[in-house]
């Protein structure tokens, strides 16, 4: 693990092996980051899992984030809604409470974040999307989404993989053949949720 200068940890927080923590990262009670990652800005109360870039400045709170992402930097998360309430997510076509006045957002493996990326309160990202919005993106993105600012549609799953492979090969780790059948199943699921596109 290396720190670095002018950054606060406050415990009780996770960090696993081969982290790097950026100089004035602040991470807060309640944090668990996974092994291999890079991480700065402000992080509290949020599972980070291995081989994720979190790497600039930015605010994660109260948040779930997969394995294998990349947020650019900027990228920010509301955690509390302006009236105090319980935070309410959308799964699909679905409006669900969940009961919590601090909740921020549940990101997938493999995903990736423009420049100052800003999600709201709640956000449900799926596994494998390209986000590269200037404005606040849906609170719910669908699996293999490329949401940009012109164009929205699914994410080719072909491209998709190779962009995987790149970022695996950069942490000398290798896509097995279960890695893909996790793509190409995870695709074919959620279909009809990227029907969303459509409307």
């Amino acid at each position: 693990m290396k720190i670095s200068s002018n950054s606060v940890i406050e415990g009780p927080a996770f960090i696993d092996d081969n982290v790097t923590i950026h100089a004035l990262s602040r991470i807060h009670a309640g944090s668990n980051i996974g092994k291999v990652c890079k991480i700065g800005g402000e992080i509290t109360n949020t599972i980070i899992q291995d081989y994720t870039n979190k790497q600039h400045d930015g605010f994660l709170g109260d948040s779930y984030i997969g394995s294998w992402v990349n947020l650019g930097a900027g990228t920010v998360n509301s955690n509390l809604t302006n009236i105090y309430g319980s935070v309410k997510l959308q799964l699909y076509d679905k409006i669900i409470d969940s009961g919590q006045t601090f909740l921020g957002m549940i990101m997938g493996d493999h995903t990736k974040t423009a420049i100052n990326t800003k999600f709201t309160t709640g956000s449900i990202i799926g596994f494998a999307c390209n986000i590269l919005l200037t404005s606040t993106p849906p609170k719910f993105i669908p699996s293999f989404s490329w949401y940009s600012d012109n164009l929205t549609r699914a994410y080719d799953i072909k491209r998709e993989l190779q962009v995987a492979k790149r970022m695996m090969a950069r942490r000398n780790k290798k896509m097995t053949r279960n890695g893909e059948k996790v793509f190409k199943t995870i695709f074919t699921l959620t279909e009809k949720e990227r029907k969303l596109h459509d409307n």
